[in-house]
């Protein structure tokens, strides 16, 4: 297939066939989300491909599998790149979806066949990748999640095909990078040297906190909330880490034996607690607690002040919500700070946001205000809101304050 053709075929008049096709679809479906338009104008443009294909041919036949697969490709990439298209958007998933999926999840077999062989293997055109977590392979897997649409504020239903692309993106990066940059040849694996490279790997695959959780692994025990393209394809991306370990597990298993024995010594106890747990408790680090206690306490009354240094050192939750004497906004920028430098460990940013809105309130224009999720979400997670009077900065591993003149007088608390 001449690849230069196929891409001026798709890219030719493609904007003008897409609102040309988006005006006809809503007259005829007023009452259809623009996701479902969009799995539409996929199908149709997939069609358009195919008959193209076939007709560049001396003999027509079919086009392969392959080939389609990469046209949608090629569509889905075009399609991602509109402005306002959907797949920017982020989404947080109803949650009386899982509570209607509990008794669905044996059924389908998903939670059987995961418990029975660690995994569950999905096949879209000609990549087959694995998932380890029963309920990402509901949400992949779905042609009508039910969610809210947190930029639009909108109840809509996705077609998660999408994400699986997404999914299989970063499974296939995870995969790539451990083969070039982890990897090391069998006479090193056979040899006494393999010690090193053994420990370095069981570090990264159960311990190492990365923001997301402990370990590579913790894509078996951690399903998402929040759907973002960023965090579907660090999913895929782990998933792909993952499966190179258990690779290695299979074919070297007496080098390897530790993992296996350290893994099933997890299940009955870390791995289940923390699945049934899925709103993980952020941990300040111990060097990292009184930095950061001396720095935003004086925003809290004395009272509260004790309370605050416990619930910043264990993540516990407060007996009742701690005021913060100022803009929201800065402390949610500090907690933001500390997580992507590592101080706050044992949570994902989704976990982090959630304990923020339970522990806290702050003042607006001298009234208290509770925090809301989506204001803190575009805070902690996408920088929409950058704070312009931070109360620490970090600098080669240092936690310092930034020291600003205080221009208003919060004595009313």
């Amino acid at each position: 297939m001449n690849h230069k053709e196929l891409a001026d075929y798709i890219e030719a008049d493609i904007e003008t066939r897409y609102e040309i096709h988006k005006v006809g679809y809503f007259k005829l479906y007023p009452n259809a989300t623009l996701d479902k338009f969009h799995s539409f104008t996929v199908t149709h443009l997939k069609l358009q491909t195919e008959k193209y294909l076939t007709k560049k041919r001396v003999t027509p036949i079919d086009p392969t599998e392959t080939e389609l697969y990469n046209a949608e490709i090629e569509v889905m990439d075009y399609i991602q790149n509109l402005k306002g298209d959907p797949l920017n958007d982020r989404y947080l998933i109803n949650s009386n979806f899982w509570e209607q999926e509990k008794t669905k999840l044996d059924n389908i077999g998903f939670q059987r066949e995961i418990e029975k062989h660690g995994f569950f293997k999905v096949k879209a055109g000609t990549e087959t990748v694995k998932i380890y977590n029963p309920q990402l392979t509901v949400i992949l897997i779905s042609i009508e999640l039910p969610v809210k649409n947190l930029d639009t504020q909108t109840e809509t239903a996705i077609n998660c095909w999408e994400f699986l692309m997404t999914y299989i993106k970063g499974y296939k990066r995870g995969e790539q990078f451990f083969e070039n940059k982890i990897m090391v040849s069998p006479t090193i694996i056979y040899s006494p040297n393999a010690k090193q490279f053994i420990i370095d790997i069981h570090m990264k695959y159960f311990h190492v906190q990365h923001g997301k959780g402990k370990g590579w692994v913790y894509v078996k025990n951690v399903e998402p909330s929040i759907l973002t393209h960023e965090l579907i394809e660090e999913y895929g991306y782990y998933s792909g880490l993952v499966n190179k370990v258990r690779e290695l597990i299979i074919e070297y298993p007496e080098q390897f034996a530790s993992f296996e024995n350290y893994e099933h010594h997890m299940q009955p106890q870390q791995t289940k607690k923390e699945h049934e747990t899925i709103e993980l408790k952020p941990v300040l680090k111990p060097e990292a607690v009184q930095i950061v206690f001396d720095i935003i306490k004086d925003f809290f009354s004395v009272e509260q002040q004790t309370e605050l240094k416990m619930v910043i050192e264990t993540g516990r939750k407060a007996t009742n919500k701690m005021l913060f004497k100022g803009h929201g906004n800065r402390l949610s920028d500090t907690f933001k700070k500390l997580i992507e430098h590592d101080f706050i460990t044992g949570c994902q940013k989704q976990d982090l946001i959630n304990w923020i809105i339970s522990n806290f309130t702050y003042t607006q224009n001298d009234t208290v205000k509770d925090f809301v999720y989506d204001t803190v979400e575009k805070t902690i997670s996408r920088n929409y809101y950058p704070c312009k009077s931070p109360l620490i900065t970090i600098e080669n591993g240092q936690i310092q304050k930034v020291v600003q003149p205080r221009t208003k007088n919060y004595n009313k608390y």
